[in-house]
Parts: structure tokens; C-alpha cells; sequence
């Protein structure tokens, strides 16, 4: 059962330690000083109560506003809005339970090596083609553990990782579509069969 929350306003301003003052800030019955925030506990995709909290409103009535469409949205939505790649690519791991010991071998190399550290802090709602065009760049400027640099195959590999994890995601109705799908690896031909 989703809970109403509450809103509350907070700041930056820190005292002469240093330390933040959040809610105990006298300056914040000031009009325009601080944000108004909200957070609630509400149901995800799996049934478990999580909490959610969202900030940076202008007023209490934004904040309230905001509160209640998240709390209107399905689990599924607040569920990809809420989840971290991170921790979506691990719930993913643990739930292949088809799949081979070395397809799961190189799954979880490029997930705990390359896909977490570059893209493991972005919630599953932040991604988008772009996004994911500009850290495989980035990772195509790197060295592998041999000090080469990465090959377009290895890069290939590291993308059907991530569209296998984020296809899930799609049929899970966590996210609209699939932002891995626009990524290309530049130098990458499909290997040839011979007879």
C-alpha cells in the first residue's frame, strides 16, 4: 500500500563546523531560500515497499504535485525511475538461471568490470542513446588488461550485454525502449561463416 509521504523544505547552508543545517537552517522561512522535498513509501515491481524521495521543487505545492504523480505512475514506472543500472544489472545476473556457466562467466566480467563503473550510477530512467554513444566512446579510449587498445569485438560483446539486461528492463515495462540499441561500434564486421 503506497503511503502519502511528506513535504518538507531544506538547504544547503552549512554552520561553522562545516556540517549541513538541511531543516534546522533559520534562513529557511526566507521566501526562495532552499527546496522543497518530498518522500513516501510506495510498492515496486516485486511487491517490496521502498522509499522514495525527490527534491530541488520550488514550492510545496510542486512538491506535493510531483509526490502524487509518482505515487499515481505504475510500480513498474517508479521502479525504473527509482533503480540504478547498477542495480538493475545485478538483479538481472541473479535471475539468469537459463543461461550457460561461461555465458554467465562473461556477463558478469562485463557487468562488474566495465558496465557498473562507467554507467552503474545512472538510474535506468536517465538512459538514452546519446548517453550510452559518449561511455562507449570513452571505453573504446582505453586499454585492455594487455594494454591494447579495445577491439571492436570486445566493444560488441560489452553492447550485448547491456541491450540482453536493458531488453529486460523493456519487457519488465521499466523503461519505453531500449537506449543500447543505438549504439555502434565503429571497425566491428560480423564475422563471415565458411563452409
Amino acid at each position: 500500500m503506497a503511503s502519502t509521504g511528506k513535504t518538507f523544505k531544506r538547504c544547503g547552508c552549512r554552520n561553522s563546523r562545516g556540517q549541513r543545517l538541511e531543516q534546522n537552517c533559520s534562513r529557511l522561512a526566507q521566501r526562495g531560500h532552499g527546496s522543497w522535498y518530498f518522500h513516501c513509501s510506495a510498492p515496486n515491481l516485486f511487491g517490496r515497499s521502498e522509499r522514495i524521495r525527490r527534491g530541488g521543487y520550488l514550492s510545496q505545492a510542486a512538491a506535493r504535485q510531483a509526490r502524487d504523480e509518482t505515487l499515481a505512475d505504475s510500480a513498474a514506472r517508479r521502479t525504473g525511475a527509482g533503480w540504478t543500472l547498477e542495480r538493475w544489472l545485478r538483479h538481472w545476473l541473479d535471475t539468469r538461471t537459463r543461461i550457460r556457466p561461461t555465458t554467465r562467466l562473461h556477463y558478469t566480467r562485463d557487468v562488474e568490470l566495465v558496465l557498473i563503473p562507467r554507467l552503474g550510477h545512472y538510474r535506468l530512467s536517465q538512459l538514452d542513446g546519446p548517453l550510452l554513444c559518449a561511455v562507449f566512446a570513452e571505453i573504446a579510449q582505453t586499454t585492455n588488461s594487455k594494454g591494447k587498445p579495445q577491439s571492436p569485438s570486445a566493444l560488441n560483446h560489452l553492447r550485448t550485454t547491456l541491450r540482453a539486461a536493458l531488453n529486460l528492463a523493456v519487457r519488465e515495462e521499466l523503461i519505453d525502449s531500449n537506449p543500447a540499441r543505438h549504439i555502434e561500434i565503429v571497425g566491428y564486421r560480423r564475422p563471415h561463416a565458411q563452409v
